[in-house]
């Protein structure tokens, strides 16, 4: 018995040794048989790398790892000689990672300095920016060149574009005018690195200033002065009704403006009476004017419809006809037109008969009529009609862009999207760029519009970004997009149930086979962020909307109530407040209540409730001690 035992011991032992050692004698014998093979590759490899043919270097010293892969080396020197080949296989990938980088800096550089002659400051501003972004944190010396270049570039643009801002407000708005100056001039004197062009426009700036300085002593100055005080206090102005009457709060909930308009006939108005530019469109009966933020009537209720103009200038409907008046009131021409569009660009699309033109400020036709439908200028170009299809437009009427287009929009940051030629179905979308050449090669199912230089595109039933250099640099991956705002966007991936991890609290994570989104805020270079995990479709906390002022909020449903939740970059919730959705102000956010009702309030970034309606609840819940994530109910 012991003996039988003892066999059964000896037998694995035995049949373990012999099988090491068949595989250490297979291991000599395949050192042997190709410690020349490896030899020759890293040899082979080395020869590239001196000649600086790095990818095909990379690709020889990625065979010789292939090759090598999974074995036990036991000879010192082909150990060592495979430890030298990863080695140079590391340093091959950063040199060409790096020539790769350089490339693309150059191709930024160029970018901005060619919108910078054309006078395109901002988009040469942009390209720099982006130029900064590609160099990161990188303490390389050969990226500092760039890195001046960029931020010279960018201060250099900053004057030149208030320059060019200064002088095209000089007629209409010479206190804007002398405050872009001043603050050119101020720029002017940080530079370090300055030049006989920048030393010239400094020169014609200080001259011009001083005369503007004179200026101001004037009437019209003082009256250019309280328009965009007018302009700057409407922003923060929202309209109430007040007994029947119109009246206007300020952030603060105070009312700061009173009127004896009706507040039912303001309040049917597109735009319910908000001011834009320092003036809102009021009503009395169905009689349209313009009101001003300290709540004089600039123009009286007497038009049947207005339509505002960030140009100062409104296009006005009496009867059936349509005009142009400014902001004193007086007719710059009179109703004359079966249709117009606001200015812009100092021009303004009107439509005498059947067919659209192009007036100047004077009322002259800069355009002839001739298209059977346009749009307004932007950065110079106008979408415009012709047989059925779009184009652009430059300022002379002649098509820069030829339209083969079936839907176009308008142009922003010299980039425009565009949908369908003829040879394209209605649902393709491409960008361009102001010589009309697609600013890549991708033709997407859906886009929206540039939104803090990125754009939502989708590809393949998934959405990624794409930036104005047509550059992707985040995979489409994403089942959902919003538009970047401060530097961050909303995106969500469906997820399955099984696969999902439920939300660290609340009733977000509730069971069942819903699909599940897993959402999260991401950079410009597709990293995330701010994770806000696994919701349930449907959940009772759905994270929506951008972020303003550092604040963005979640539509969060508590029993049958619906509240909304605000939280911060670091996704801590600041509050909780009562509520179907949320509107921004310049340092307050709208609560609405009820809709249908019209019941809502007003709370600042604090959680602090500053004005109400009469029926509001305006519950909200302060939540100074949350956790690290917007805790959902």
């Amino acid at each position: 018995m012991a003996r039988k035992r003892l066999l059964m011991i000896a037998v694995p032992c035995l049949a373990a040794i012999l099988i090491a050692i068949v595989v250490i004698a297979a291991r000599d014998t395949w050192e042997a048989d190709n410690a020349q093979r490896v030899a020759d590759m890293a040899a082979q490899a080395g020869q590239l790398l001196e000649e600086k043919k790095y990818e095909r270097a990379i690709e020889k010293y990625q065979e010789l790892a292939s090759f090598v892969h999974g074995r036990q080396i036991k000879d010192p020197q082909l150990r060592q000689l495979v430890s030298q080949a990863a080695q140079k296989l590391a340093e091959a990938k950063a040199v060409l990672e790096k020539q790769n980088n350089l490339i693309e800096l150059e191709k930024l550089l160029d970018m901005a300095v060619r919108n910078q002659n054309s006078r395109q400051f901002s988009k040469s501003t942009e390209a720099f920016k982006m130029l900064l972004v590609h160099v990161g944190n990188s303490d390389d010396p050969d990226y500092k060149q760039y890195v001046d270049r960029a931020n010279g570039g960018i201060r250099i643009n900053e004057l030149l574009s208030l320059k060019a801002d200064a002088e095209s407000a000089v007629e209409t708005a010479p206190q804007k005018a002398l405050d872009l100056y001043m603050k050119a001039l101020a720029a002017y004197e940080k530079m370090t690195a300055k030049s006989k062009e920048l030393d010239a426009a400094a020169q014609t700036i200080r001259e011009t200033a001083e005369q503007l300085r004179i200026d101001v002593e004037t009437a019209k100055i003082e009256q250019a002065k309280r328009i965009e005080a007018q302009r700057i206090k409407g922003q923060a102005l929202w309209p109430i009704d007040s007994l029947g009457n119109l009246a206007y709060i300020n952030s603060g909930g105070d009312i700061a403006v009173k009127t004896d308009l009706p507040f039912a006939d303001c309040a049917s108005l597109p735009n319910g009476a908000v001011f834009i530019d320092g003036l809102a469109v009021v009503a009395r009966g169905k009689k349209h004017g313009l009101l001003t933020a300290d709540g004089e009537m600039a123009v009286d209720p007497a038009y049947d419809d207005i339509r505002p103009s960030p140009e100062m200038i409104w296009a006005v409907k009496s009867g059936k006809k349509w005009g142009f008046i400014g902001r004193d009131g007086q007719f710059i021409l009179g109703p004359s037109q079966a249709d117009a569009r606001p200015f812009s660009n100092g021009l303004a699309a009107v439509k005498p008969d059947k067919k659209w033109g192009f007036l100047d400020k004077t009322g002259a036709f800069a355009i002839e009529p001739q298209f059977e439908d346009a749009g307004q200028f932007g950065e110079n170009l106008a979408p415009a009609c012709t047989g059925g299809n779009w184009g652009y437009i430059d300022r002379t009427g002649k098509f820069a862009i030829q339209p083969i287009y079936r839907k176009v929009m308008p142009f922003a940051f010299g980039r425009a999207r565009v949908g369908s030629d003829k040879g394209r179905t209605d649902r393709q979308w491409i960008f361009i760029s102001e010589n009309g050449e697609p600013i890549n090669q991708e033709i997407y199912e859906d886009a929206g519009d540039f939104s803090d230089g990125m754009a939502w595109v989708k590809t393949g039933g998934k959405y990624s970004y794409v930036g104005i250099d047509g550059a992707m640099p985040i995979p489409a991956q994403y089942d959902s997009a919003e538009n970047f705002a401060e530097e961050l966007a909303l995106v969500g991936q469906n997820r399955s149930a099984a696969s999902a991890s439920a939300p660290a609290s609340g009733p977000a994570g509730g069971g069942g086979k819903k699909p599940v989104i897993h959402y999260m805020f991401i950079d410009k270079l597709g990293q995330t962020v701010l994770d806000l995990g696994d919701r349930p479709a449907g959940a009772a906390y759905r994270p929506a909307g951008a972020f303003k002022n550092g604040l963005c909020f979640a539509l969060v449903d508590v029993g049958k109530e619906k509240h909304i939740e605000f939280f911060d970059k670091t996704g801590q919730a600041k509050f909780r407040a009562k509520g179907e959705s949320a509107v921004p102000g310049p340092d307050v956010w709208k609560i609405v209540e009820n809709a249908r009702d019209k019941i809502w309030y007003l709370v600042n970034t604090e959680g602090k409730v500053v004005w109400k309606t009469p029926r509001a609840t305006a519950t909200v819940t302060v939540m100074p001690n949350a956790g690290s994530q917007p805790a959902p109910g």
